[in-house]
């Protein structure tokens, strides 16, 4: 997948720089889509597979929280129902 982009050197105005769009991301002084891993490989180094976190992992964070908050919840009326009983 190509993408375009616009290099401008010293000395040249926007508009010639706009007709001289160059079209390989090689050529662009900003790197394609790295993330951290791949701006950090030592050369020879690649990456052979990539993931992202399984919705699971959320399960946990969000039972905490349901819980924690209904505890919340459930402690506020029981204080309300103290003071004003």
């Amino acid at each position: 997948m190509s993408r375009a982009c616009l290099v401008v050197p010293d000395g040249q105005t926007a508009l010639a720089a706009i007709l001289n769009i160059r079209r390989s991301p090689e050529e662009c002084r900003i790197p394609s889509s790295m993330g951290y891993v791949e701006g950090h490989l030592i050369p020879g180094e690649q990456v052979l597979y990539k993931t992202g976190l399984h919705w699971i992992v959320l399960w946990g964070p969000f039972l905490f929280g349901f819980f924690f908050c209904g505890l919340g919840f459930g402690l506020a009326l029981l204080i309300s129902a103290i003071i004003y009983h």
